[in-house]
């Protein structure tokens, strides 16, 4: 009887017990369908091009009210490089320094996005594998952007001043920038800048950037790398350098570079001198973007592009008045007790004005890219503390000095293969003076740095962009040793120093990654 009573009553339950299931399933699925929309709606309007930039990525964020965003990305270049040295043969010289290698050539970790709303904007770029060899920051700034036409930028960055050293280093042409961008640029810097666009008839028509950073020489005593060279003996004893790469890679000049984490307190690479930096470009039919070839594809050629890039560098920096740069000997005879004094605050005697100018201009259009600049410094000195009556005028005393280079980079995209071809010619001239040796001796033809020609040429094939690419370059590099005719004799080895040719010449193969 109980049996029977209790399934006649779970025969009557049964539907309502179903019911009741089914109206539970549906809630779950509506609250789940209204959870799905409101995290779509959590990322926020997007315009196109940021939505195209976000697919490329493998990590971004935003906020459900849009106020916070952060990308995250990274970039690795591994490399192969084989070097052929071609110095004058010798048993003294280093014509046999050749090598192969296989290396991570760069890594860089980049958090990007926006705090507080659009308007505010962080970048952090991490380099644990630099072109210096080592961790380093290459961006770290905040900016405020209340208008299109203003913003200010608080932070490092790349200094505002050569186009090519403004290009990512994972959007180049060539796997390393001219020989003339490294012997001008100026690095990274420290500081504030004011920075704004304009569109007129098309979008970012008009740039222009004013900004304020530390002054602070690439090395500290403002001598370049043909203070390290070093002939193993005569003319037909080859040649010897003591510190190649600073040779081949326009190491020293009068060049800011303020990369490095800097102490509060005075030595000579904070010197209370800052650096002014003034850039303005044209874009006369709209942005053609910071990349050195032109990334659209074959559809949008036709929509050819230009633009013109000005811009104007000046900071002093305090130099030591001994050693070779301009002339002790001189200057030790001028002081009252025939040796120029040390100054107990290590504030160096002679301040050196330095004003760059680049002029640059870049083409899009058709398949093709074209970019090249002209470069000019000229660097004067002047006596301060003890020194300040002494006359820096002489045949081997440097006053001034002026450089000057260019670079031109052609570039065509066959874009059936995905192929990038390119070309480069870039040159350094570098002005000679007269100076003098430890010793006094006079030495005819000494400069800032080696006379360089550079040829080249490259192939990227552009597998996912610049987010997966593989380039093969080369590059020949003929550099003209300073010294000169050479009156004057090594203060070591008593040679004499005369003017002689180094080259060489580098085959490249790297494989570069971006997620």
């Amino acid at each position: 009887m109980r049996t029977w009573l209790a399934a006649t009553l779970l025969g009557f339950c049964a539907p309502l017990l179903a019911g009741t299931q089914t109206e539970r399933l549906e809630a779950d699925l509506a609250r789940a369908h209204a959870e799905l929309q409101e995290l779509k709606a959590g990322a926020g309007e997007e315009d196109q091009g940021l939505a195209t930039r976000l697919r490329d990525h493998l990590f971004t964020w935003r906020s459900q009210d849009g106020r916070f965003a952060l990308k995250m990305e990274s970039l690795v270049q591994f490399r192969y490089l084989y070097r052929d040295i071609r110095a004058n043969a010798g048993r003294g010289g280093d014509n046999g320094a050749d090598f192969h290698n296989f290396r991570v050539h760069y890594l860089r970790l980049r958090w990007e996005g926006h705090l507080f709303g659009p308007a505010y904007s962080y970048n952090v770029e991490l380099a644990p594998l630099s072109d210096s060899g080592g961790l380093a920051f290459d961006d770290l700034w905040f900016r405020w952007e209340p208008l299109p036409l203003f913003n200010l930028t608080a932070g490092q960055q790349r200094t505002p001043f050569s186009y090519e050293q403004s290009v990512d280093p994972g959007g180049r042409t060539f796997l390393e920038r001219s020989s003339a961008d490294k012997a001008f640029d100026q690095g990274f810097a420290k500081g504030l800048e004011i920075a704004g666009v304009a569109d007129f008839w098309a979008e970012r028509v008009l740039f222009w950037s004013v900004g304020v950073y530390n002054g602070v020489l690439e090395r500290k005593n403002a001598r370049p790398a043909t203070a390290t060279i070093e002939f193993a003996g005569q003319r037909s004893d080859g040649v010897r350098v003591q510190n190649p790469a600073a040779l081949e890679n326009q190491a020293g000049n009068f060049r800011n570079a303020d990369r490095d984490l800097l102490e509060d307190r005075f030595d000579d690479s904070v010197d209370a001198d800052f650096m002014f930096n003034l850039r303005v470009e044209f874009h006369a039919m709209g942005d053609i973007g910071l990349r050195a070839s032109d990334g659209r594809g074959s559809e949008a050629w036709d929509d050819w592009k230009f633009m013109v890039g000005l811009a104007a560098c000046y900071f002093n920096a305090r130099v030591d008045g001994g050693g070779t740069l301009l002339g002790n000997n001189f200057h030790a005879v001028q002081a009252p007790s025939g040796v120029i004094p040390s100054p107990g605050s290590d504030r160096k005697f002679i301040r050196a004005e330095t004003l760059a100018l680049t002029l640059d201009g870049h083409f899009r259009g058709f398949g093709f890219s074209v970019n090249w600049a002209l470069y000019y410094r000229r660097v004067e000195f002047r006596h301060h503390g003890r020194l300040e009556g002494s006359n820096l005028r002489g045949r081997y005393i440097a006053a001034a000095a002026q450089d000057t280079g260019f670079t031109v980079d052609v570039g065509y995209k066959i874009e059936a293969i995905d192929t990038l071809l390119a070309s480069r010619c870039s040159l350094v001239n570098y002005d000679e003076f007269g100076s003098q040796t430890g010793t006094g001796q006079p030495v005819d033809g000494d400069s800032f740095g080696a006379d360089t020609v550079e040829w080249g040429g490259s192939a990227s094939i552009e597998l996912h962009g610049d987010h997966l690419k593989l380039t093969l370059d080369y590059r020949y590099v003929i550099q003209q040793l300073p010294h000169g005719t050479g009156k004057g004799k090594d203060s070591t080895s008593g040679v004499e120093r005369v003017s002689e040719y180094r080259n060489f010449q580098e085959i490249r193969l790297q494989l570069q990654w971006i997620f």
